[in-house]
């Protein structure tokens, strides 16, 4: 059985949806809202995968009480250009998606961010914190203390 790391999941949103907002505003030419689907993958009966975290002593901890054996997408809307900015627009489009797909592993939301667009610090690897640190002093997106 695989496991879908939350940091992993979390650190794949963010950079992969400012990845093709950038690709989408600065070389295609687009803007306006954009549909976005993401999805777990690859996830069948003959893989199936649950949502785990490492926080505790290197050993995975299943946050999610449920085993997925298919695909689950989570579907949301977000501004192209406030994506490619980088800002609290972007950290919210993947709460929307990450909270979507943890909600398949049978988790309310996904912990590392906030509906506001924060990035929750608590809910992050300590070797992810000074990265993210760096990041959200570049940007325009806050890094909280707070927990879910």
């Amino acid at each position: 059985m695989a496991g879908a790391e939350g940091d992993e999941l979390a650190d794949g949103l963010l950079s992969g949806l400012q990845y093709l907002a950038l690709h989408a505003r600065d070389r295609a030419a687009a803007s306006g809202n954009a549909f976005l689907r993401a999805t777990v993958h690859p996830v069948t009966a003959g893989c199936p995968t649950r949502l785990v975290h490492y926080r505790h002593h290197g050993f995975p901890e299943p946050p999610g009480a449920r085993v997925l054996t298919k695909a689950a997408p989570a579907v949301t809307v977000s501004d192209v250009d406030d994506m490619a900015a980088g800002g609290p627009e972007l950290v919210a489009a993947a709460d929307r998606l990450g909270s979507g797909l943890a909600q398949a592993f049978g988790r309310a939301e996904i912990l590392q961010f906030s509906p506001e667009g924060e990035l929750r610090r608590s809910y992050w690897s300590h070797e992810s914190r000074p990265v993210l640190e760096r990041w959200t002093q570049q940007s325009d997106v806050k890094i909280t203390d707070a927990e879910a």
